[in-house]
This record gives C-alpha cells, sequence and structure tokens, in this order.
C-alpha cells in the first residue's frame, strides 16, 4: 500500500465487488452466464490492475447468450488458470480471450490465453 496507495485502494475496491458477487451467487444452485460473466469480468478487471498492460482481455460473447443458465461453477478458476499458465510466466505479457455462444441449443464457452492461440469467432458472435 505504501508505494502505490491509489492502485492499492482501487483494487482494494475491486476486490471488495468481486467477493459480493460471489457471496450474491454462492447459495444459487443456477446461475445465467450473464451472472457468471460479471463475476468474471470482475476477476480480470482485478488481474487487469496486477498485469497493467501486460494483460489484454477480448470478449467474444453472443448477446443471445445472456440469459442462458447452468450450474453455478467457479469461473475463476479457468480463468485464473489462463493468466497463471499463459500470462505470469511470460515478459512480454499476453492475452485472455472468453468467447460465448449458442448453437442448436448448446451453450459452448471458452476461455483461451495467449498459450493456446487465438479465439476464432464466428460472425454471428459479434
Amino acid at each position: 500500500m505504501d508505494g502505490d496507495s491509489k492502485n492499492a485502494h482501487a483494487m482494494i475496491i475491486k476486490l471488495s465487488d468481486l467477493l459480493r458477487t460471489a457471496l450474491d451467487s454462492d447459495s444459487a444452485d443456477l446461475i445465467s452466464l450473464q451472472d457468471d460473466l460479471k463475476f468474471v469480468r470482475e476477476y480480470l478487471d482485478l488481474e487487469k490492475m496486477r498485469f497493467g498492460r501486460r494483460l489484454q482481455i477480448e470478449w467474444l460473447v453472443a448477446p443471445a447468450t445472456k440469459w442462458a443458465v447452468g450450474t453455478a461453477d467457479d469461473p475463476s478458476t479457468v480463468n485464473g488458470d489462463a493468466i497463471r499458465h499463459g500470462l505470469s510466466c511470460a515478459r512480454e505479457g499476453g492475452w485472455v480471450a472468453v468467447a460465448a455462444n449458442q448453437k442448436d441449443g448448446i451453450l459452448e464457452i471458452q476461455v483461451r490465453n495467449s498459450v493456446a492461440g487465438r479465439v476464432q469467432a464466428e460472425p454471428a458472435w459479434d
């Protein structure tokens, strides 16, 4: 906190938002993709503050998917792995891409990083 108190204060606020979101959805058996992505966005915002320009984030989420509902897993695990194994080791930084699409009643979610390769988005995802 002593070195960059303004940034540290902003990170504490982001962390409290992240924890509040986690607690709000903790007892839910089902959660909408929109709520899940809110948590992921807050988590990645915190990581963006940590890594700065070293982290680029790409969102390719089809609007029709936001109301899809599924079991409430821990989305930070996948995103944490994408950061830990794809960015934290790279001096020059990297990127994380989060994509979601619904096709034939099946929801597909991808989290990729600069180690795994670029997400190939279909035009309908834009």
